[in-house]
């Protein structure tokens, strides 16, 4: 650098001294002292020069959500390498079906190192490539178009068959690849990653280990659910490293200590049939979704705001799988200002249990939903109108059916606003109109106050849609999460033996909750708890099981006529099950022990029954008589109903005949 920086100075010595002096010397006229200083001058100036030039050049300092773009990225490029061994394997004249399991094997779990963060930014892409092997339907297509079923997840289905052939696998195996190539090409990723994102993925990542990957919802056939478990928590923390810088530094390590954990138990754990759910959900789930948000509540950059406002189904500070506030029940209103507030609880009670609503006056909606049988009734089908003939299905119960994104067994309304349409109108219901509900209630002074109380802000609140919320928000306030087992898995009471048998078969080797997920244990799909599910389980008219036939109810075909439709029904949840009998949508299985004999044997088709859109898993379930009885036992225990009750009085009308009318109606 010296020769650098004074190369000019030098030139000019050379062209006055003899080569003889400039060689030897940089100054050759300065004295001894004076050249000492000099150099040391220049010597410091030379290693200002070098620091300032590194600095010019040091790496650019990446953000950190870009940095989990990055990662993402990478891993995408680890999936793409697996199944490019796959295929290469598959490929061969001779293909070793083992070495193949495994590329797969591996090729999930760079999957899972990546699902959380994919789900979140990309769920076109996360969707598609870990689709369920059977049959989508496009509901938002008028034509209800049937898209063929691709992915990791037939990939699995073809590679664990007894002979798996190689076309089919070959040519999933293209369309997999294209869907992979197409991450970060229809959704770029870098730049479009932020802290409330990257959160939220994992927030939502856990509930999904917790609801989905211990059950092998999505792995069914290789049993590695607990290893891909592990992958995807310990990623987890990978992916928020990246911002340890801004988080309280404690808070941070109980994090980290808690992912650990987990992830040992899960990978010292590993066989599917024997794994204890209900520990790991209480003793570690339970604890890193506390240690979580406690870490979120340190992290000031991060701003949840935008996801509050949106009322979104899963409160970000629950921090239990089952807090009775996990899911915001107020979530799937149709009213952006629903409050629940007392005034129209009280409202939506009166009208719930007041048969003012019926033609005639006799029929309430606690005719057929009664408070002490969990808002069932208690019959095969519901007595019609008539008193005479049915309704034609089961009267379901009405706790907790504030937690779902479609109504009725048939799934053909979303707002419980609006399902009440369907009951007022219906001959064989109420066998009456809005027309004339409206007329009775503005024939009273006291529901005139009671409408004026719950909607202060409108000038006639006594109409239909004030009407609809009132009776809405009154079911939304029937919630249930306060049983047995909800106190045991939040350790609040000590566990059952029985109970916890029957948790862990239902969460894994009976695979109920690959249909009834918890917390609901009912068809709402986690993590975001927005999209409700039906089944075709093949039901049958009556339960002797060696000769019956199909019950012909189409169920959602008579209102979605796709083929993979018919005889779907609503997965309608468990919780009060023990209360709620009989039990399928007509009613036709008087207990819980002739249920659990269904599934047992694998619905319709593994009694022999032609169903073939059937997606209950039709081979026998290896249940042993101690299984049943543990299973039910969990059941029982997720009973809950509450003390809700009937009003003392209903409010009084101006025709004196209509105040005799029975609190709760007839039936």
């Amino acid at each position: 650098f010296r020769r650098v920086l004074f190369r000019s100075y030098a030139d000019h010595i050379s062209s006055s001294c003899p080569p003889s002096i400039h060689k030897r010397n940089l100054f050759p006229y300065a004295s001894k002292n004076r050249r000492r200083i000099l150099m040391k001058t220049f010597r410091v100036l030379g290693f200002l020069l070098v620091c300032i030039l590194l600095l010019q050049f040091r790496p650019i300092e990446i953000d950190p959500s870009d940095a989990c773009a990055e990662y993402l990225l990478q891993e995408k490029t680890a999936l793409l390498g697996h199944l490019e061994q796959l295929e290469k394997e598959g490929s061969l004249s001779s293909p070793n079906w083992e070495k193949a399991r495994h590329h797969l094997h591996l090729a999930r779990l760079s999957y899972k190192r990546i699902e959380f963060l994919l789900a979140w930014y990309d769920k076109g892409s996360a969707s598609l490539i870990n689709a369920a092997p059977i049959a989508k339907v496009d509901v938002s297509n008028a034509q209800y178009i049937t898209l063929a079923p691709t992915g990791i997840q037939v990939l699995e289905e073809l590679l664990y068959e007894e002979d798996p052939d190689i076309h089919p696998i070959l040519s999933e195996l293209q369309k997999t690849n294209r869907l992979v190539n197409a991450i970060d090409k229809r959704v770029p990723l870098k730049g479009a990653m932020n802290r409330e994102g990257v959160y939220l993925s994992v927030h939502f990542g856990l509930i999904r280990i917790l609801t989905q990957g211990i059950t092998g919802f999505d792995s069914p056939a290789s049993g590695k659910a607990m290893e891909e478990s592990a992958v995807a928590l310990e990623s987890m923390a990978v992916v928020l490293e990246q911002f340890q810088e801004e988080f309280d530094s404690g808070k941070w390590a109980r994090f980290r200590f808690s992912i650990h954990k987990a992830s040992d138990f899960l990978l010292e754990n590993p066989e599917f049939d024997r794994f204890d759910r209900f520990g790991f959900i209480r003793d570690h789930g339970n604890s890193l979704l506390n240690a979580l948000v406690s870490l979120r509540e340190s992290w000031a950059e991060l701003d949840l705001t935008r996801y509050r406002n949106g009322r979104n189904p899963v409160n970000p500070d629950s921090r239990n799988l089952f807090d009775p506030y996990f899911l915001d029940p107020l979530a799937y209103s149709s009213d952006p200002s629903d409050t629940l507030s007392p005034a129209r609880l009280e409202l939506g009670r009166y009208l719930f249990f007041d048969p003012i609503l019926s033609a005639g006056n006799k029929r309430s909606c606690a005719s057929c939903h009664r408070p002490g049988l969990a808002f069932s009734d208690g019959r095969n089908k519901s007595l019609a109108f008539d008193g005479l003939n049915d309704v034609g299905r089961n009267s379901p119960g009405l706790l907790n059916s504030a937690y779902q994104s479609a109504q009725f067994w048939d799934l053909r309304e979303t707002f419980l606003e609006d399902q009440i349409d369907h009951v007022v109108s219906n001959g064989k219901e109420f066998h009456s109109s809005y027309t004339e509900i409206m007329r009775k209630l503005a024939q009273s002074r006291e529901y005139d106050s009671l409408f004026h109380a719950a909607f202060p802000d409108a000038s006639e609140p006594v109409n239909i849609r004030y009407f609809n919320l009132a009776l809405a928000d009154y079911l939304r306030s029937l919630q249930s999460f306060n049983s047995p087992f909800d106190r045991m898995i939040r350790g609040e009471q000590k566990a059952d033996e029985a109970v916890v048998s029957g948790f862990n078969l239902f969460m894994g080797k009976a695979l109920c909750a690959t249909c009834h997920f918890p917390p609901t244990f009912s068809g709402m799909v986690p993590p975001e708890y927005t999209e409700m599910e039906s089944e075709v389980l093949g039901v049958p008219a009556n339960t002797n099981w060696d000769s019956t036939s199909l019950d012909p109810d189409q169920g959602r075909y008579h209102f979605q006529q796709a083929e993979a439709f018919r005889r779907s029904f609503k997965t309608p949840g468990i919780r009060n099950a023990a209360l709620t009998a009989p039990y399928m949508h007509h009613g036709a299985f008087g207990s819980l022990e002739e249920v659990v004999e269904f599934y047992r044997r694998g619905g319709g088709a593994g009694l022999g029954l032609k169903v073939p859109n059937q997606t209950l898993p039709f081979d026998s379930l290896e249940l042993s008589a101690q299984d049943q009885m543990d299973l039910i036992s969990f059941m029982k225990a997720l009973s809950d109903p509450g003390n809700y009750t009937a009003p003392n009085r209903l409010p009084l009308m101006d025709v004196d005949a209509w105040n005799r009318r029975k609190t709760g109606g007839e039936y």
